[in-house]
């Protein structure tokens, strides 16, 4: 389910255009890493994460040991079930 809010506003500048084609973003040496930058490579993995979802997961299914108790949550806090690794 891909988010509808336009970053391509201050102060995100999110000007990723899939119809360009890439799926990588260069860093030259010595010169500082712009946010625009940072930004982009969100937005690709998010895209990747997304048509990764839709490939495996139908709309609407269930993943394995899990179940829906309340149909209106807003929000989920997850907890590591391994606390041993540290944060």
């Amino acid at each position: 389910m891909p988010i509808n809010t336009d970053l391509n506003v201050t102060p995100y500048f999110d000007d990723y255009d899939e119809d360009k084609k890439f799926h990588k973003v260069l860093f030259r040496p010595s010169v500082p890493i712009q946010a625009r930058e940072l930004t982009q490579l969100q937005t690709i993995l998010q895209n990747q994460v997304e048509r990764f979802g839709e490939h495996i997961f139908k709309d609407g299914s269930i993943v394995k040991g899990t179940s829906i108790t309340e149909q209106d949550i807003y929000f989920a806090k997850l907890n590591d079930a391994n606390t041993s690794l540290g944060n």
